[in-house]
C-alpha cells in the first residue's frame, strides 16, 4: 500500500498498517516513511504559506513557532500482533495499544494548515473511545505521537 499526503502519510501508514493486523487482513507488517519535496516550486508554495522556519529551526507548540526546518529521513518499523511475537520468541521493543487518524480531507483554506478545532475534538473523542483519562495517560503511555508542523497554526490548538 503506498499512502501519499501531505504531512503524515508515515503515520497514517502505520495506523493502516495496525487496522490491517486487527482484522487479520495480514500477519505482520513493514511501514517505512519518507519526505521527497521535488523540484523549486514546493519551497516556494511552503515559503509563500509560511510553512517553512525563517530560522531554520523547529519550536512544537511555542509561541514563537514560524515553520518547520527541513530534514532527510527514512522511518521504517516491522510489526506483528503482540500475541505471534509472543509465540515465535520475537523480541518486542513497544507496543502500540492504539492508533488513530485524523485527516479530514482539505480544509477550506485549501492550504497545508492544520485545523485546530478538529484536531482538539478527534483527539478527546480518541482518548475518550479507548477510556484513555489523564490519570491512566501518564502512567500507562510511554508515548503519545502527534503529528505537528511547528506552524504559528499548531499554537492555536
Amino acid at each position: 500500500m503506498v499512502v501519499n499526503i501531505e504531512c503524515s502519510a508515515s503515520l497514517v501508514a502505520l495506523h493502516e498498517a495496525c487496522r490491517a493486523l486487527q482484522q487479520r487482513n495480514c500477519s505482520a507488517a513493514l511501514v517505512s516513511g519518507t519526505s521527497l519535496l521535488m523540484g523549486p516550486h514546493i519551497f516556494k508554495i511552503m515559503t509563500d504559506e509560511g510553512v517553512l522556519s525563517r530560522e531554520g529551526s523547529f519550536k512544537t507548540f511555542d509561541a514563537s513557532a514560524d515553520g518547520f526546518a527541513l530534514a532527510k529521513g527514512i522511518d521504517t518499523i516491522f510489526l506483528k500482533r503482540i500475541t505471534d511475537a509472543i509465540r515465535d520468541g520475537n523480541p518486542t521493543r513497544a507496543v502500540i495499544r492504539n492508533s488513530g487518524n485524523d485527516c479530514n480531507g482539505k480544509n477550506t483554506r485549501h492550504k497545508p494548515h492544520p485545523d485546530p478545532i478538529h484536531k482538539s475534538h478527534f483527539f478527546g473523542m480518541f482518548m475518550r473511545k479507548h477510556g484513555w483519562t489523564r490519570a491512566i495517560r501518564a502512567s500507562l503511555s510511554a508515548m503519545v505521537r502527534e503529528l505537528q508542523s511547528g506552524t504559528r497554526w499548531d499554537v492555536l490548538l
